[in-house]
Parts: structure tokens; sequence; C-alpha cells
């Protein structure tokens, strides 16, 4: 709903380049990548670099 909003005031969709220059860029990002440690098992592998592959592969490409 807030990406909606957002999304509405800009008046514009994001393209599939800006989608990738974006999660490229937080792919580098120490903080971002270390805020989702907080939120998951610590018993549970989680790879944000494979993560971000699969959802570039299923999702992002098909924009």
């Amino acid at each position: 709903a807030c990406f909606k909003k957002y999304m509405n005031k800009e008046g514009k969709s994001p393209t599939r380049e800006l989608y990738l220059s974006n999660m490229d860029d937080k792919m580098t990002n120490e903080e971002f990548l270390g805020d989702t440690q907080q939120l998951l098992d610590p018993n549970e592998f989680y790879n944000p670099h494979i993560a971000y592959e699969v959802v570039k592969e299923k999702l992002i490409n098909k924009i």
C-alpha cells in the first residue's frame, strides 16, 4: 500500500533497470544486509545474495 501511494505520487512506475540498479546497490550495503539478521531464526541458513539471485531471476527479470 505504501509503495503504491509513493508510485502514484511519483507518477511513474520503476523500470526493470531501476529495480536492478537499486538492488545491486543494496546488495553491497552491509547495513541493509544486516537488517535481516534481526528478523531471522539464527538456526536457519540465509544468504541474501542467493535470495537476491532467485528474486532477480523469478521476478525482476520478468518486468
